[in-house]
């Protein structure tokens, strides 16, 4: 909160219910030391007194509290004034040791010892905490209080002997009338900041993305009680603004989302936004957020990369070379390295952690001991996804360019390294080639050569392969088929076959990778479905669209679908290929890995009593899935329950 400076400090004081019989000797005292401004009497719904006494403290005090008991819950009056002759120490509070104004905290004590002791009578010791008090009592912080008692003298209208009446409970515990009245609020009570996405506030008009507010705060405590915010689960709670219930996350000082220092930083180096709400300088933005992206998500935002991408902009020398996540990892790890920052594991396990962060250095530490050069992070928006791969290049000491894949799921770069090694033997251009490979207890990574080009489904959604050459043209699509040709021969199944698979080099060489989910059907090694069964969602990051149903995957389906997307119709070479391809559809495919789930054999595990629940439940899981993002409802239903029918006769 902004320290508010004046040569004179407006404080006020509340005689509670049980305190008033001394109400008139405590006003007199006031008068006398001190310019008396106003009176008001307040009275509380005294269902709700509870809640507005938790409000204003910042504490529990559930109704029938000691501390209800004590004060009473019936018409109490708020007394302001101006001490025009500051004087400020250390005192020893309920807070501990602060510095206060011993002008008012010594009144405060002598009121209290006057009503008989205890905490009958309340002052504010700072005019920050007046602005709190003022905000909550009143509805107006202290700034505006002030002003509006200027325009009063002009009016001639000011009158200390008038006792004003107020709303009858604290602002914002019945809901709060929008998000400007909410933050106005905040801002004089409350240590916090906006973290990201503040872009569309204070309107509650949220965007598809990002569809809640993330705030970070001094302490949790005070802002549910401040926010009347009500708990969902974990760190995620909602706020009634208009009617409508607001979702919103808390993050606070030393929960371990951030650093403890870094949090108090990004606290005291606060900005007002548009006098609106509070959010980080810029650094501490721009560091936040790329810190939250890469350590707390398990994907990137859409409009994630340009935000930063901005923000970029504003604080270096603008360089759209490095305006990718592979450098911001860097600037990131510069940024915690010279503030002393760690990477925090949070207290809250609903918060997803990436562990990929941390463990990409011991990979760097790894692969230097190949005696590989420039060992670089590569595509680091491209670790969010389920393969759990972290992605890196390098060069060997003759400056071969190579490309590394690490820590992969279950042995799958094992799988990829040994068909990789396979396809490798016939000497083939459309396949990368291998280097090494190592397995151990701590890691697994495999290493092969960089492939130039653009990845098909870029050039596809940018439209460029239909300006490229008929010869370029030619050479993509018959070199699909020239895959297919050598997959069929060595019986060996990709099931992973989509643009996103596919590099085009400059001549129009097709190059197929990312071979962690291929099937050698010789050899019957489907090592992929134990990692499957523990971590269902793997099977989503499969291309779907490119399978020839829901049950089986078959390669020369896959690409006959991809030469769909060319919209090629007079170019003979292309009919010809295509027509081959389609010939050579149902030669190999191989049932998919959820169809194996549904076998007699399934390993129970802890969470399913049955050999066949757990099947059907991932299933219908993934059904869900597929309904919700390709919206054939009624088709998956009914497929759904005939295949659970069938398979609950095993």
């Amino acid at each position: 909160m902004n320290e508010i400076s004046s040569n004179k400090e407006l404080h006020l004081v509340i005689i509670w219910e049980n305190g008033r019989y001394k109400e008139r000797e405590i006003v007199n005292f006031i008068s006398q030391k001190f310019e008396l401004v106003e009176k008001y009497k307040i009275n509380w719904n005294k269902s709700l007194f509870g809640k507005n006494l938790t409000t204003f403290y910042g504490t529990n005090l559930p109704p029938k509290s000691e501390k209800e008991k004590h004060v009473g819950k019936g018409e109490f009056l708020l007394i302001t004034f101006y001490d025009y002759d500051p004087k400020y120490d250390y005192v020893k509070t309920s807070k501990g040791l602060e510095k206060v104004n011993i002008n008012i905290f010594s009144c405060k004590e002598k009121f209290r010892a006057l009503t008989g002791g205890g905490h009958k009578i309340h002052s504010s010791n700072t005019p920050v905490e007046t602005n709190h008090d003022l905000t909550l009592l009143l509805g107006i912080n202290y700034n505006d209080y002030e002003k509006s008692l200027k325009k009063k003298l002009n009016n001639k209208q000011k009158n200390e002997n008038i006792i004003k009446n107020t709303p009858n409970n604290i602002i914002g515990v019945n809901g709060w009338e929008s998000l400007e009245q909410l933050f106005y609020v905040m801002n004089s009570s409350l240590n916090y900041v906006v973290l990201r996405n503040f872009e569309y506030l204070p309107d509650s008009k949220f965007s598809k993305e990002h569809g809640d507010i993330d705030f970070l705060v001094k302490d949790l405590d005070q802002a549910v009680y401040i926010t009347n915010a009500k708990r969902l689960y974990k760190k995620r709670y909602t706020i009634d603004v208009a009617g409508k219930n607001i979702f919103i996350d808390f993050e606070y000082v030393g929960d371990g989302s951030f650093d403890s220092k870094w949090q108090n930083h990004i606290l005291n180096k606060r900005i007002l936004l548009k006098n609106s709400f509070y959010i980080p300088e810029l650094e501490d933005y721009f560091y936040s957020l790329i810190y939250h992206i890469l350590i707390h998500k398990t994907y990137i935002a859409t409009d994630y990369p340009l935000k930063i991408e901005k923000i970029y902009n504003r604080l270096f020398f603008y360089d759209p070379a490095k305006c990718n996540f592979d450098n911001y990892l860097k600037l990131l790890e510069n940024f915690l390295s010279i503030n002393n920052y760690q990477i925090c594991t949070p207290k809250d396990t609903s918060l997803f952690f990436d562990e990929k962060i941390l463990n990409y250095k011991k990979d760097i530490e790894n692969f230097s001991k190949l005696n590989l050069k420039n060992i670089e992070p590569y595509k680091v928006n491209e670790w969010k996804n389920f393969s759990g791969y972290i992605y890196f290049k390098a060069e060997t000491n003759d400056k071969k360019k190579l490309f590394i894949k690490s820590r992969g799921i279950d042995e799958s770069s094992q799988r990829e390294y040994e068909v990789i090694k396979e396809l490798r033997s016939i000497n083939s251009k459309y396949f990368p080639r291998e280097y090494h490979f190592k397995c151990t207890e701590d890691i697994n990574f495999i290493i092969m050569e960089e492939i130039s080009g653009e990845r098909l489904d870029n050039l596809i959604n940018s439209n460029e392969f239909q300006s490229k050459t008929k010869k370029f043209k030619e050479n993509v699509y018959n070199g699909l088929f020239e895959i297919l040709k050598i997959l069929h021969k060595l019986k060996i199944v990709h099931r992973d076959i989509r643009p996103e698979n596919l590099f085009i080099k400059e001549d129009g060489t097709p190059i197929l990778i990312d071979f962690q989910f291929a099937v050698d059907i010789k050899r019957k090694k489907y090592k992929e479905f134990i990692a499957i069964r523990e971590k269902p969602e793997l099977i989503i990051g499969l291309g779907d669209k490119f399978a020839k149903d829901t049950f089986h995957w078959d390669d020369a389906y896959s690409i006959d679908k991809i030469l769909d997307l060319f919209k090629i119709t007079n170019d003979q070479n292309f009919i010809k290929i295509k027509n081959l391809i389609l010939k050579m559809n149902g030669r190999y495919k191989i049932i998919s890995v959820q169809n194996n789930f549904f076998s007699k054999t399934t390993v129970l595990t802890k969470n399913y009593f049955l050999p066949h629940i757990y099947n059907i439940k991932l299933f219908f899981y993934r059904s869900i899935f597929r309904v919700i993002s390709t919206n054939k409802f009624y088709y998956k239903i009914k497929k759904f329950e005939k295949l659970k029918k069938d398979k609950l006769k095993l």
